[in-house]
């Protein structure tokens, strides 16, 4: 058993190091450094991998708990997520897979020998099908929202990054929670997708969000039928907008909401009244009115949900800061604006919302950047001054670490006005 006991444990390390090696080719080839090696030979003798020419795609899943204060930490969230990724996508359609767990997500490579889009991949298509029907089922019983996103499928390895990219994009801006979005899905399902989100832009979400957040039911409505109306010329060639934009406004719901939906089973019984209503409606325009009447019902819900639960001095600071994000604010002017010790507000603030009152504003002010990046062609030290930032420099430091590319990379991607 002594002379045992030592080889074991010489395997255990000799495995722990594979699995490091095999991840660490995944991470660096997800966030742009170049690998050891740049052929498939050079890249399997190194980091241990059987890879083959042929398909490689990245998927990501994000996981968001239903609860505030999660009774399990999202690590082992994940587990059981690694656990159904490797259950449903099984060797004999895939030459290889890895995963790779950061934050609040999992990276999942696929590398696949038929070429993407032939009769030869169609039972790996199926089995990332059956993977996302299953999780949409798990989903129900398990104590977090999820969304995931397909990347664009490259030829090349060393392309994996824009795989990456592409399925980032994919969550970011379609993935709502409890939503799975396909980046090559049909020709009429990817050209929906587009006009809608050639719709619903950085700036009307954001606007979506400000008026939820502060109870504007006339701002709302308004938004909607603007919406309605800017996808009326797409209606009659692509009709599986009918449901889609409903669908999508319903998510900016849960995107702004989502931590109080959670812990509300009137919202969301609203939330799911709301997508009935829809799914027996046929007629455009009386979509827009299922709509509306069901985000008044939300508000009124909402409203009451906030006040039982939220601290008004707390609500109308978030108000002061969405006002003045453009301009340099310090803890104390917020404070002092809702008449509060400094002190006493910063560790209100916390326990209302989760979020220090400067990774709240920092939220507020990058994500306006985005809708500047996207819908202007304004240098990127004029974005920065816009949202708050006197120094660039900074200003794309904090934009890459919270975003993992910086402002350019995120303008490349997602297109400027």
């Amino acid at each position: 058993m002594s002379q045992n006991t030592p080889l074991a444990a010489i395997r255990l390390q000799l495995e722990q190091l594979r699995v490091r090696l095999r991840q660490q080719l995944l991470r660096d080839l997800l966030h742009g450094v170049p690998p050891v090696g740049n052929t498939l030979e050079e890249l399997n003798s190194y980091y241990g991998y059987q890879l083959r020419p042929g398909t490689f795609l990245v998927l990501m899943i994000r996981l968001h708990f239903r609860a505030k204060k999660p009774a399990r930490p999202i690590a082992e969230a994940l587990e059981w997520v690694d656990e159904d990724v490797r259950m449903f996508l099984t060797p004999e359609h895939f030459q290889e897979l890895e995963t790779l767990q950061e934050g609040d997500c999992l990276y999942c490579m696929l590398n696949f020998t038929s070429r993407f889009g032939t009769p030869e991949s169609e039972q790996t298509r199926q089995s990332v099908d059956r993977l996302y029907r299953y999780m949409d089922i798990a989903r129900r019983y398990r104590p977090y929202y999820f969304a995931i996103g397909d990347g664009l499928p490259v030829s090349d390895i060393l392309e994996l990054g824009s795989s990456f990219l592409s399925a980032r994009q994919a969550v970011e801006e379609y993935g709502a929670h409890l939503q799975v979005n396909r980046r090559h899905d049909s020709t009429q399902q990817m050209y929906t997708m587009t006009q809608i989100m050639n719709v619903l832009t950085p700036a009307r979400r954001s606007a979506f969000a400000h008026y939820l957040e502060t109870i504007q039911r006339g701002q709302l409505e308004r938004w909607v039928d603007e919406v309605f109306e800017a996808c009326r010329p797409y209606v009659e060639r692509f009709p599986t907008i009918c449901y889609q934009l409903p669908y999508k406004i319903l998510d900016l719901c849960l995107d702004t909401a989502g931590n109080t939906v959670a812990g509300d089973p009137q919202l969301q019984q609203i939330l799911l009244d709301c997508r009935g209503a829809v799914d027996i409606r046929q007629d455009y325009s009386q979509l827009a009115d299922v709509v509306k009447e069901g985000l008044r019902r939300f508000c009124d819900r909402y409203a009451k949900s906030l006040a039982r639960a939220g601290n008004p001095a707390v609500q109308e600071a978030r108000r002061f800061m969405w006002e003045h994000y453009a301009r340099r604010l310090t803890l104390g002017e917020i404070a002092a604006h809702v008449h509060l010790n400094p002190q006493y507000f910063s560790v209100l603030f916390k326990r209302e919302t989760g979020q220090s009152v400067v990774d709240h504003l920092t939220h507020l002010r990058l994500e306006q950047a985005k809708c500047l990046l996207k819908d202007t062609s304004l240098p990127i030290n004029q974005v920065a001054g816009q949202v708050g930032y006197e120094d660039p420099d900074y200003f794309s430091r904090l934009f890459h670490k919270v975003n993992g590319m910086s402002p350019r990379q995120y303008r490349g991607i997602v297109g400027s006005g």
